[in-house]
């Protein structure tokens, strides 16, 4: 009986290592889309290159929305500001929080 119980621990264990390893993979490609996106914004609304955004890193809250981390170097040096982002099949909308 321990067997057949060992082996199916080991594929829940493995699901759920493959579920999070997309998870997390699918958080990045979305944080490396939001950065490019903010840095293209500003450099269309300031000098280009005034403000420079270092990292995003985002945790998913529900179905299509994150909440995440802005790591940014600008005039008055380094900031950390927060970042909502909510994505469908087609559109990505973010907004920096106060």
């Amino acid at each position: 009986m321990t067997r057949p119980l060992t082996r199916i621990n080991l594929a829940l264990a493995l699901t759920a290592t493959l579920c999070f390893g997309n998870a997390h993979a699918a958080n990045e490609e979305l944080a490396q889309e939001v950065k490019e996106s903010i840095q293209e914004q500003w450099d269309k609304d300031t000098s280009p290159g005034e403000n420079t955004v270092k990292e995003v890193t985002l945790i998913k809250k529900g179905h299509n929305k994150y909440r995440g981390l802005l790591e940014v170097d600008g005039p008055d040096g380094h900031e950390t500001l927060s970042v909502d982002v909510m994505v469908d099949e087609d559109n990505m909308i973010w907004e920096i929080v106060d």
